[in-house]
């Protein structure tokens, strides 16, 4: 990777990332806003998993939905 890579990763890439504790590249990575709601919406998510989901996250450039989309 030449470090100017762009990576949009869904719900899955991230759930396999925060459950094998993977090294981020050196690339731009995104995520969708629903994919931030999938991960927060998961039952019985306790508070050090949810810290860890939204520290990864930060790591991240988040890719938030235009009202045009919400609305659809």
């Amino acid at each position: 990777m030449s470090g100017n890579d762009r990576y949009l990763l869904d719900t899955n890439a991230l759930i396999y990332l925060l459950e094998h504790g993977l090294v981020l590249p050196k690339s731009m990575l995104f995520y969708s806003s629903i994919s931030k709601i999938e991960l927060l919406a998961y039952p019985n998510l306790d508070k050090a998993d949810e810290g860890n989901i939204r520290s990864v996250l930060a790591l991240m450039q988040e890719i938030r939905l235009s009202d045009d989309v919400v609305e659809r």
